[in-house]
């Protein structure tokens, strides 16, 4: 039972792994998509338009917060919840995104390079979604192991009992009836061709 748990976990743990990055990617496509939409539509050039069109963002639920940073690092402003990674971080530890410790936002920057805009964003995304498909995924896994598991068990206990019950109780039957006649013992003899312990008991018998 443990080996089969284990070989379940060791090929479904990489599936959830990678089910957990499908879900941050596309979250990460769809944030991404989101604030060049927005921008595009409604900041036109200033400071004062571009946060605008970042709290509007906000109202929408495309985004819960985030902060523009000039091609020199320095900052515009903020809008929404402020994230903490920031472009200086990302370039120090060489990372795009950074999750909140309770798991329910992420956030995540978007490069000049990367949008077409004429600023570095970097967004504080919702990432309840995200931590509440895994916790479902897991359990679907979880019960698929738990399933599985049990069928494997049934099929060896049903395995067992042909192969080592069954022929059991026909011994002890047999043995009982000899114990009945003792003048016939030749009447109780159990056929039983196998080339293991059992075989041998019931050869003596």
């Amino acid at each position: 039972m443990v080996s089969i748990i284990a070989i379940a976990a060791a090929i479904l743990i990489p599936s959830y792994q990678a089910h957990k990055s499908e879900l941050m990617d596309k979250l990460h496509a769809s944030g991404r998509a989101a604030v060049i939409t927005g921008f595009k539509l409604h900041g036109h050039g200033d400071r004062h338009d571009f946060l605008l069109a970042g709290n509007l963002l906000v109202k929408e639920g495309l985004l819960k917060g985030g902060s523009l940073y000039r091609p020199d690092g320095s900052l515009i402003g903020h809008f929404g919840e402020i994230p903490h990674l920031t472009p200086a971080l990302a370039a120090r530890d060489k990372i795009m995104s950074f999750h909140q410790a309770d798991g329910q936002r992420m956030d995540l920057i978007w490069p000049m390079d990367h949008t077409g805009l004429p600023f570095t964003v970097v967004g504080r995304l919702d990432a309840t979604m995200i931590a509440d498909e895994i916790t479902a995924y897991g359990m679907r896994v979880t019960g698929l192991v738990l399933i599985v598991s049990l069928f494997v068990c049934l099929a060896t206990m049903f395995a067992l009992g042909k192969i080592i019950l069954v022929p059991l109780l026909q011994l002890r039957t047999r043995l009982a009836e000899a114990g009945d006649d003792p003048a016939n013992p030749e009447n109780y003899t159990l056929s039983l061709e196998r080339r293991d312990e059992f075989g041998d008991v019931v050869d003596r018998f």
